[in-house]
């Protein structure tokens, strides 16, 4: 009964100690430095031109007006084909923002056209070709009246592509024409200087001379001592009265 009871004993000693371990879990292993991340290579974007032909109108000032000049860009590596309509006599370029019926082109000293076969213009890889550069003059010229002083908005038709590819328009550009000089008024005529005072003739001395007409006087209308058909050498023959 004794034995019995002793292991007994031991065995709630036993089951006590084995509730009171704790479990200590193993330990973590040391880690190295995170690698750092690549960021990704980039990616290229080839952007493609909006147009093929990009239009340009530019205005030069000249003494009495302005040239304006309109040209094509070639945006790509190829040779492009402009393609319009013709416009005969008048180029191929139409301009607008003047006033209705300014001729540009002055069409109105051209003669009458045979040809109206469409314009092709061609133009190199990455090159300009200027399409039209016509001159305006403030004071009109032979086909147009003086231009009113105001501003106007110039811009210019763009030609398109014989293959239909896009262009872009040319930006306006604002131009001013002044207002036309006041007239020049020309001073009045000067009056015209009085008459020199008629000379004053000395008293002659008399003179027996009887002369079949009048006698002679000198320039001055002073009488000389002379008949008028009988006038001494050296003596200037002057007006005769009778």
């Amino acid at each position: 009964m004794m034995a019995r009871s002793t292991s007994i004993a031991w065995a709630w000693v036993l089951g006590s100690v084995a509730a009171c371990v704790v479990t200590t879990p193993p330990p973590t292993p040391a880690r190295g430095p995170t690698p750092a991340t690549e960021a990704p290579a980039p990616t290229t974007i080839v952007a493609e031109a909006p147009c093929e032909v990009a239009y340009e109108l530019t205005a030069q000032p000249t003494p009495t007006g302005v040239r304006l000049v309109a040209t094509a860009h070639n945006l790509t590596q190829r040779a492009v084909r402009l393609r319009a309509p013709s416009r005969c006599p008048a180029g191929p370029v139409a301009f607008f923002g003047l006033p209705a019926g300014y001729d540009v082109d002055g069409t109105c000293a051209m003669g009458a056209c045979l040809d109206h076969a469409p314009v092709e213009i061609e133009v190199a890889p990455g090159a300009s070709v200027v399409l039209a550069e016509p001159v305006l003059d403030w004071r009109g010229d032979a086909c147009n009246p003086p231009l009113p002083s105001s501003s106007f908005e110039l811009s210019f038709a763009p030609l398109p592509l014989a293959d239909g590819a896009p262009t872009c328009a040319p930006a306006p550009v604002s131009v001013r024409a002044p207002a036309p000089a006041p007239a020049t008024i020309a001073p009045p005529p000067s009056e015209a200087p009085p008459p020199a005072p008629a000379p004053r003739c000395q008293p002659m001395p008399a003179c027996g001379i009887g002369c079949p007409g009048p006698m002679a006087r000198d320039a001055d209308g002073c009488p000389l001592c002379a008949c008028a058909d009988d006038v001494g050498p050296g003596v200037r023959r002057g007006p005769t009265v009778p």
